[in-house]
């Protein structure tokens, strides 16, 4: 019985910590560098939230054409996941 309970609890403890949550957000942000990262293949923006701080952060661009649409130093509105330290574009227009 000890063995039993045990195991479910450790069980459940890993479980646990195997999770990352994530977060989707929404707000404005400015485009202050763009880029293509070859050994991951993926595109990225480098942006700040003009309206909170103006450290900069980076978002992955998954459409190649949408990258391509972006503008440096152009304010847009923007939905992203937030999930560890990555954070991943889900939707954009300009403002």
């Amino acid at each position: 019985m000890k063995r039993a309970l045990l195991f479910s609890l450790m069980t459940v403890l890993f479980l646990a910590s195997c999770g990352t949550s994530s977060a989707a957000v929404s707000s404005s942000i400015i485009v202050v560098n763009k880029g293509y990262t070859k050994s991951q293949n993926s595109y990225w923006i480098q942006v700040y939230d003009p309206k909170n701080a103006r450290d900069t952060f980076k978002i992955i661009v998954k459409d190649k054409m949408a990258w391509s649409l972006l503008k440096n130093n152009q304010e847009y509105f923007s939905v992203y996941i937030k999930k560890g330290n990555q954070n991943v574009l889900k939707q954009i227009r300009n403002d």
